[in-house]
């Protein structure tokens, strides 16, 4: 029924996939969404939330209730706005919007903490390296490359969608619903009759210039969806960056006072080294002194 094969079922699992592997999957009749902690099933009518692993995480059971709560006040403003029933989006299109917006919010937040806490442990190792200073920036170190690659891994999923029309056409699941039922039935709106020879021989065709439209008018309504999200993922993308590059720029900085701190320390060998040289030639001559006394006399 759903057309979702078992290797895609997978994806839902919590024990195979981490939160640096994630996964959007259009199939003929479901999407199959694994990322971060949301794992769904979207239909046109209903979507899957498997319970298996869901109550370990506290993200998971808050998005699911926030899912519940999303679909219900959809499904009100959707009754409120019969007269304009093209404004609404579709069921899939509400939920995939909610698990993005979801994920995305989540990369957000915890590229805000990443911040928070990366630049006074920067700023305090500049100003006094120590074992604890380095520890806590090995830490921020990271957590940056681990979070680096979960909005890498979101980013990449949605600039995929956005760059192929299919891909795209294809998340309208509802769109796809109802072209099967019209030309199943035979009639609507989209269909018309083309009498080629005679009556017996008339046959039902699509409008290729209507179809077409709509067509457009689904890959921009999917493209605004992803499109808003990915410029929010691509902001915390180049957040990241400049965290990485404060912390490239940090460590460069540390290695010169380093070799600045062994020149000293080579300087002051060198120094102690002729000093001591200096201090071994006097007490040999010193020494050799009294032995010429008592030669001469």
């Amino acid at each position: 029924r759903l057309g979702v094969p078992i290797r895609d079922m997978r994806l839902l699992d919590p024990n195979l996939l981490t939160s640096e592997t994630g996964k959007i999957l259009v199939r003929d009749n479901a999407i199959v969404f694994s990322v971060e902690h949301v794992r769904l099933i979207i239909t046109a009518d209903f979507v899957i939330i498997p319970q298996t692993g869901f109550e370990r995480s506290s993200l998971s059971m808050r998005f699911a209730a926030m899912l519940e709560d999303a679909i219900i006040e959809a499904s009100q403003e959707k009754q409120a706005c019969a007269l304009h029933i093209a404004a609404v989006l579709p069921f899939e299109l509400h939920v995939l919007e909610v698990a993005i917006g979801d994920v995305c919010a989540l990369c957000t937040e915890l590229v805000k903490e990443l911040e928070s806490s990366s630049h006074p442990a920067l700023d305090a190792l500049t100003k006094h390296v120590s074992t604890a200073n380095l520890e806590r920036v090995r830490k921020v170190k990271t957590r940056h490359q681990r979070l680096y690659t979960r909005v890498v891994t979101v980013r990449e999923e949605l600039q995929r969608f956005l760059e192929d029309d299919d891909d795209m056409m294809k998340m309208c699941l509802t769109r796809k619903k109802e072209l099967e039922r019209l030309v199943s039935s035979g009639h609507g709106g989209c269909l018309r009759v083309s009498s080629w020879a005679s009556a017996s021989s008339s046959k039902f065709c699509i409008r290729a210039e209507q179809c077409t439209a709509q067509r457009g008018e689904s890959i921009e309504v999917v493209e605004n969806l992803l499109e808003s999200y990915f410029m929010q993922i691509d902001s915390s993308y180049d957040r990241l960056v400049s965290v990485g590059e404060f912390i490239k720029d940090t460590e460069e900085y540390i290695n010169i006072e380093l070799d600045s701190s062994r020149n000293r320390l080579i300087r002051l060998e060198i120094v102690l080294t002729a000093g001591t040289f200096g201090v071994a030639i006097f007490s040999l001559v010193a020494g050799a002194l009294p032995s010429l006394f008592l030669l001469r006399s």
